[in-house]
């Protein structure tokens, strides 16, 4: 008797044993699922900060170049807001490469 309540005690342990090993197999798949989903959530919003932190430099260029184009139109372009447009266009694309270098380094460093 003492024989088979100790096998039929073994059997429900390694039953036992089984279900907790996939409960927390099924767990920690489900908190990788949660972690990877929180990840590209992150990701999202750096990425519409990034795209911000452009915008604005980028409209600068945009209406620097413009502004030159149709003073060129008008004939009255001069030397002197060429030269003004074009420092204004190389300092703000110098302001997006370095913010494009703080992301890249935030990325190194977040690996």
């Amino acid at each position: 008797m003492s024989f088979y309540v100790s096998n039929l005690l073994a059997k429900k342990f390694i039953s036992y044993k089984e279900e907790v090993a996939l409960q927390t197999k099924q767990k920690l798949e489900s908190e990788k699922m949660v972690y990877e989903q929180n990840k590209l959530a992150m990701m999202g919003e750096m990425i519409g900060n990034i795209a911000h932190q452009w915008r604005q430099p980028l409209s600068v260029i945009a209406s620097a170049s413009t502004g030159v184009l149709f003073k060129k139109e008008l004939g009255t372009l001069n030397d002197e807001y060429v030269t003004t447009e074009m420092e204004t266009i190389n300092s703000q694309a110098q302001y997006i490469s370095r913010t494009i270098d703080d992301f890249r380094d935030f990325i190194k460093g977040d690996r």
